[in-house]
């Protein structure tokens, strides 16, 4: 189990390690998480809606850009969201 792996880390590290683990299927026992995904969905959606509009069409589900827009949004907001520190990720 993910338990044990984590208890044999901790072993072998020389420093202390803290080990946290949420509960099972609780969707808000992985806040960040969640909200990452809320995060990524609407920069998808930006660019979405703003390429449809470059283009005056409407961008269908199995449209070939949109595995990269789900990248390239993770991208943008590793890089661009500035966070707690007043820091983006890219510095």
């Amino acid at each position: 189990t993910i338990q044990k792996v984590q208890e044999e880390i901790a072993k072998r590290r020389s420093h202390a390690t803290v080990l946290e683990n949420s509960p099972k299927y609780h969707p808000q026992s992985n806040g960040v998480a969640e909200r990452c995904v809320r995060e990524v969905k609407s920069m998808i959606r930006v660019l979405k809606s703003a390429l449809e509009g470059h283009l005056r069409e409407k961008i269908g589900v199995d449209h070939p850009c949109l595995p990269w827009m789900v990248e390239h949004s993770g991208g943008l907001l590793t890089r661009g969201l500035v966070g707690e520190d007043g820091k983006t990720g890219f510095e």
